[in-house]
This record gives C-alpha cells, sequence and structure tokens, in this order.
C-alpha cells in the first residue's frame, strides 16, 4: 500500500534552516566543516588523521586529538598552523589554537601488531572463579567473576 502525503519532501538542511536559531546552528557546523577540510590539507597526513576541528569560539580554534603524543606535536605546529589559517580571508581573526585530548576514534581501522586476541579460561580456572564468585558477598562483584568464569576453554 502506497501512502499519499500533501507535503512535498524537503532536505532535512533546509528544514533546519527555517528557524534563525537553526540557521546560526547550521551555520556554525558548515565553518567547522569546511575548516577541517582545510587542515587536512594544510597538515601533514598522519597529523590529520589524528585531529579534528571541535569548537570556534572567541576567536579561539579548537582541535581534539586522539592522545596525548598527537597532542604534543600539534603544538609544535600551532604557529604555523595559525599563520596560515589567518592568510585566508576566512578565518583571519582567529586569536589561537587550543588543542585538547578527546581520544577521538581514528580513521583508519587498522589492528595494531601486537593486538593480543583475549585467550579463554581454562576450565580449572573458571571452577576457581565459579566458586570464589560463591563466596564474595558484592553480588555485583560475584555475577561479574560469574561472568568471567563462562569464558572458559570447555
Amino acid at each position: 500500500m502506497q501512502y499519499k502525503t500533501h507535503y512535498k519532501c524537503r532536505a532535512v538542511t533546509s528544514l533546519l534552516r527555517t528557524t534563525p536559531d537553526l540557521q546560526k546552528f547550521v551555520d556554525k557546523l558548515e565553518q567547522l566543516e569546511r575548516m577541517n577540510r582545510y587542515l587536512a590539507t594544510h597538515l601533514e597526513p598522519t597529523l590529520a588523521d589524528n585531529c579534528r576541528v571541535a569548537n570556534l569560539r572567541d576567536g579561539a580554534l579548537v582541535l581534539s586529538t586522539t592522545s596525548p603524543a598527537w597532542h604534543h606535536k600539534l603544538r609544535f605546529v600551532t604557529m604555523d598552523l595559525l599563520s596560515t589559517l589567518r592568510a585566508n580571508p576566512l578565518w583571519s581573526g582567529l586569536k589561537s589554537i587550543e588543542v585538547r585530548v578527546d581520544y577521538l576514534p581514528t580513521t583508519h581501522h587498522d589492528t595494531p601488531a601486537n593486538f593480543k586476541t583475549p585467550s579463554a579460561i581454562s576450565a580449572q580456572n573458571a571452577k576457581l572463579l565459579r566458586q570464589t564468585a560463591t563466596h564474595i558477598r558484592n553480588e555485583k562483584l560475584a555475577k561479574a567473576i560469574t561472568k568471567l568464569a563462562k569464558h572458559s576453554d570447555n
């Protein structure tokens, strides 16, 4: 059965632009996305993969990185990056760049070479865990240990 509607279908962005507050929100999101693309082309690829624009407020660009190591590397290029961004007329009013670590998911989904897959618990250890769980008064801890015992190899 096909339903007939009297409403014309519109894009979500056009719906979001119906009120001034939502218009400001969409404009800011588009500005952040443009800046994110611009940064990706002006940073070295590995750094760009681990960094993104989080916000732009009061003339300060806030960047998020995936780890303290990337934060450290990004700190060294912030002054050059600020100069590069100020050269663009869209962001000539930038005053500073703040960097924070947010442990963002990286764009690459490669498994590290030293990644270990969890191994099963031996039947003897599973039995010991179940016995231990019966003697624990804290119910949450006992349930967690019992759940862990279920990962045995038998």
